[in-house]
């Protein structure tokens, strides 16, 4: 009983950990780069909710005119203790004052 609870614990650590590794603002030669993450039931809502938490942080210090840059990534898993099947999307926004 006991390793069928840590083994979805330890693989929603490692998706988590993903996220922690990132800063959430660099500058670049532009303005400002803000990365934003988010978990959600659907791809979609998941990069929808990160460029969201993006923007959020980039309104905080100042910056309203935002843009995406590149493409999201998306994590997917299914051993979320909680939901089951979930995913995890991060992306960068570029912002300048």
């Amino acid at each position: 009983m006991l390793l069928r609870t840590l083994i979805p614990l330890a693989m929603t650590g490692v998706a988590t950990s993903i996220f922690v590794v990132v800063p959430p603002a660099q500058a670049t030669p532009g303005g400002m780069m803000f990365t934003g993450a988010a978990r959600a039931l659907t791809a979609d809502v998941a990069v929808q909710g990160a460029i969201d938490d993006a923007l959020i942080s980039a309104n905080g210090e100042g910056f309203f005119s935002c843009t995406p840059i590149g493409l999201p990534r998306i994590f997917e898993t299914f051993t979320d203790p909680f939901f089951g099947h979930v995913f995890f999307a991060e992306a960068d926004v570029s912002c300048t004052g």
